[in-house]
């Protein structure tokens, strides 16, 4: 079972903003600090950056490059379904999950 949280692409004007945040040495960190609580290990991977330079208006070796050679931010998890998929525990799996990665939600749902 995959599920994620984010955004594919971000509209030209979110996608300044998130740009902005990222470059931010408090908004960028934080965003970094809470990337670091979904580790492959459990599960969790980021989609791969659109982008092969950071983009135009930002030092080529920013701290936060990778994040900003993104034009959206997704968060996966897979998990092993098991037999919760096709029961009445589906349900309560998938909202535990999205609890989880909340988080992301937040920091993105303030650009």
């Amino acid at each position: 079972m995959t599920l994620g949280i984010g955004s594919f692409g971000f509209p030209k004007d979110v996608l300044n903003a998130y740009r902005k945040a990222v470059d931010n040495n408090t908004s960028g960190k934080k965003l970094q600090t809470i990337l670091r609580n979904y580790p492959e290990s459990k599960g969790f991977h980021l989609q791969d950056p659109e982008l092969k330079r950071v983009p135009a208006g930002y030092e080529k070796d920013h701290p936060r490059a990778d994040l900003l050679r993104r034009k959206g931010l997704v968060l996966w998890h897979e998990q092993t379904p098991g037999d919760v998929i096709h029961n009445a525990k589906s349900a309560r799996v998938v909202l535990k999950q999205y609890q989880v990665m909340k988080p992301i939600y937040a920091w993105l749902d303030k650009l």
